[in-house]
């Protein structure tokens, strides 16, 4: 345990192994999403063998159908088996869809963190950050997915230890400080910290483990990753005015005014290519609710 003196009071904080061990053991992805993502990874999987597979979660074939017939895919005709959006979609974007409506729908509870919000804010992050890595030549699906769960820590320290954040949001208040600058001074470990280790042990693929852990770091000391992508979509999302489901936004969802990166490609052509600020918060809108309210 860690032990942390503040404002004459004694606070015994868990390590980040053991909160970690306590969050683990919440398992955000059923037995058949995993199926499905071990069977996205293979080259040679066929429609019908990914159909056959979801088939067997009916909650996860109706949400699959419901994010498929969603304005956020756009398609003009109506999607009516899990084949359909299977082939329609791809199984890239099925992969992502799938592992993004679990662990959404799994991390239910709300304490602190508003839960609209939250999720609203970090699919905009992942919407924003999938044509921008395309364009620096990274894997947009792999973008979209770190962008919407960049925030798991954030998430799990939210319903396993709201007593721990609820310390840090009110130390970052007091102290005019960043959460995270207040999470190192309690804890000496951060929700991104927590986040990495959570994603490891819930076996996602290693460079989403290590965006959703590194991206806080500045963007320079790590340019051509998929946590510089994340850095500068978590801005823009901010200046889109998506708020990020907490009440005090110093040093979680970023600056309001428009971030100088917003006027440099590739994130100038990729904000145009998703309708602007309008666009990009439609897009959220539509993803959210076909996912939670569905």
């Amino acid at each position: 345990m860690v032990a942390v003196r503040h404002e004459d009071e004694h606070f015994d904080y868990p390590s980040l192994e053991e909160l970690a061990a306590r969050v683990a053991t919440l398992r955000p992805v059923s037995g058949v999403a995993v199926r499905v993502l071990a069977l996205t990874e293979e080259q040679s999987i066929s429609a019908n063998e990914l159909a056959d597979v979801m088939s067997a979660d009916q909650a996860l074939s109706a949400k699959m159908l419901r994010m498929a017939n969603s304005a956020y895919y756009g398609h003009a005709r109506r999607i009516s088996t899990v084949r359909d959006a299977v082939v329609l979609l791809g199984s890239r974007t099925v992969r992502s869809a799938v592992l993004v409506s679990t662990v959404m729908n799994r991390a239910s509870h709300e304490g602190l963190i508003e839960r609209y919000d939250f999720w609203r804010f970090c699919v905009g992050v992942g919407i924003i950050a999938g044509p921008a890595a395309q364009r620096m030549r990274l894997d947009r699906h792999q973008a979209f997915t770190a962008g919407v769960l960049h925030a798991i820590g954030l998430l799990a320290l939210d319903q396993q230890a709201p007593d721990l954040l609820g310390d840090a949001m009110s130390l970052a208040q007091e102290g005019g400080i960043s959460l995270r600058e207040a999470e190192l001074a309690l804890f000496g470990y951060t929700d991104s910290d927590l986040g990495r280790l959570l994603a490891r042990q819930w076996n996602f693929p290693e460079d989403l483990v290590e965006a959703i852990g590194a991206w806080p770091q500045p963007p320079e000391t790590q340019p051509g990753t998929l946590a510089e992508v994340l850095h500068h979509a978590r801005a823009l999302a901010s200046a889109c005015g998506l708020p990020d489901g907490l009440e005090n936004p110093r040093g979680l969802a970023g600056p309001t005014e428009v971030p100088e990166v917003w006027l440099r490609q590739p994130w100038s052509a990729a904000m145009g290519s998703l309708g602007g600020v309008e666009g990009i918060v439609e897009k959220s809108d539509s993803f959210v609710e076909a996912t939670l309210l569905g």
